[in-house]
């Protein structure tokens, strides 16, 4: 193909010619900096998951009438969660980190706002649960009673979601006492979706008005539930709320972790300290595991990331869910996982090393 020079109109005019290569690719460069800047600063909707802390337990627990531990043998671990404000920052965070959709976090249409109060009120139940479990466990009564159903989650599209928040309480349906999430399902197994119910809300108080909970009432349209549209629902997300009285004044200093899954290692090692040390005689054992009322263990996430915040901190052998075990890809040199499905299963294998 053959070039032409266009002769310019204008007076004096004469031809135009190419650009040289280096003047164009400057200019292409000119302009894909601005491009190149923009993505690199363009906010990401998902976060760095990577081995966090591994923590001896008993320096953070004081139990009334027993010597606190300074040094501890049982290792709390948890997972790092770091949110990635721009692509760069996710460029950097891929070299030994899983990234995770920010949904996965807080669930189809959650809001991150509800995801960090729902952490912060696991942790909460965590140390309670923890102190009842170790504190029957050691010998002691202690006193629970049954006091609604406590909210977890909310549904963004659930006509309640304008009313209720993470923590609240549901204590009475339409008259009637809720004593827990299962008498909750119960009491709208004869409703209709659509239908307005009247409900009793506990609420507790903020820092600074004396620690005492509001009690509200409120008439809310049911919805349906998800997959069930003629089944009514409140559209929210429940587990049975527990109060325990304890016979002695146990502190857990858990500072910023959050969620249920240092449950487990509290709890054996609040027994530790009532036993001065005598659980675990050497060694470090680290573990993960919700703790329910009655010393079952449930599952967790991360359990890759807590073994190697484990295996760094020098611990040899981790106590796991069952349902957790098949998750784990690799195991650090000299680690060893042990499933414990509950809190006397746990006890047994440390006694027994």
């Amino acid at each position: 193909m053959r070039f032409f020079a266009k002769r310019d109109s204008r007076v004096g005019g004469g031809t135009c010619h190419r650009r040289p290569r280096k003047e164009a690719l400057i200019t292409a460069a000119g302009m894909a900096l601005p491009l190149l800047v923009f993505l690199l600063v363009l906010p990401t909707f998902y976060y760095s998951v990577s081995p966090g802390s591994a923590e001896a337990v008993e320096p953070k627990i004081s139990v009334e009438g027993h010597p606190r531990l300074d040094e501890g043998r049982i290792f709390l671990t948890s997972v790092r969660l770091d949110p990635l404000p721009s692509l760069g920052v996710l460029a950097r965070a891929l070299v030994g980190a899983r990234l995770e959709p920010l949904r996965e976090l807080v669930g189809e249409g959650g809001r991150l706002q509800d995801y960090n109060l729902r952490s912060d009120l696991l942790m909460r139940i965590s140390k309670e649960t923890a102190t009842a479990v170790a504190l029957r466990e050691s010998g002691y009564h202690v006193e629970e009673e049954r006091a609604g159903a406590l909210v977890l989650g909310i549904l963004p599209d659930a006509p309640v979601y304008a009313f209720l928040k993470v923590g609240d309480a549901v204590v009475e349906l339409d008259g009637k006492a809720v004593e827990d999430a299962e008498s909750l399902r119960d009491a709208l197994a004869d409703k209709q979706p659509g239908e307005v119910v009247s409900l009793v809300v506990e609420r507790e108080a903020k820092d600074g008005d004396g620690g005492k909970a509001s009690r509200m009432e409120v008439g809310v349209a049911l919805t349906s539930k998800p997959g069930e549209p003629e089944a009514a629902a409140l559209g929210i997300i429940t587990r049975d709320r527990v109060l325990y009285s304890f016979p002695l004044k146990v502190e857990i200093d858990t500072e910023a972790l959050t969620g249920p899954s240092a449950g487990l290692m509290l709890a054996l090692g609040i027994i530790n300290v009532l036993e001065e040390g005598g659980v675990v005689k050497e060694g470090l054992v680290a573990g993960t595991g919700e703790i329910f009322p009655d010393g079952s263990v449930g599952p967790i996430g991360g359990i890759d990331m807590k073994i190697r915040a484990a295996a760094e901190a020098g611990a040899t052998v981790f106590l796991a869910p069952p349902e957790n075990c098949s998750e784990i890809s690799e195991l650090p040199p000299g680690m060893s996982v042990i499933a414990v499905s509950s809190i006397a299963e746990a006890l047994e294998a440390l006694r027994n090393r």
